[in-house]
């Protein structure tokens, strides 16, 4: 399909938008701006909605060196890549995986799932035991 994913990591304290492109080449920000503008519009109207105040006015946008971050090498990765950005961002870890063992990534992400999915199960069940519940509501 002619899609393509792209993590925006925004910081509220520091009012700055990082974008993340797992394609090779050349990025310039103003690639992504309509992106950026639509993110921004979203996170205003939600500030606005729930905190009833606008939020910062002016907002740095910025990508981090090209060379700083792994890219995908082919046309089909993008999804993985910005999953496992988003995962060293959250736990303030290097960008330590490469192009090349995407498949590994991919692996590894089903077993965690479905590892998770038979822990939420497991759980879920005991509290149906503890509560004398047959059935989920």
């Amino acid at each position: 399909s002619n899609t393509h994913w792209l993590l925006c990591c925004i910081d509220f304290r520091e009012g700055k938008i990082q974008v993340f492109d797992s394609m090779a080449g050349s990025f310039k920000i103003q690639q992504h701006e309509d992106k950026v503008k639509q993110v921004l519009e979203y996170l205003e109207c939600m500030h606005q909605k729930f905190y009833g105040k606008a939020l910062l006015s002016k907002w740095q946008v910025r990508s981090p060196i090209m060379q700083d971050y792994p890219k995908q090498h082919n046309s089909i990765d993008c999804g993985i890549f910005i999953i496992l950005y988003a995962a060293c961002l959250a736990v303030r870890r290097k960008f330590d995986f490469g192009g090349n063992i995407t498949e590994l990534y991919r692996l590894w992400m089903c077993e965690e799932m479905v590892a998770d999915g038979e822990r939420i199960t497991k759980s879920s069940r005991m509290g149906d035991a503890k509560l004398g519940c047959s059935g989920h509501v």
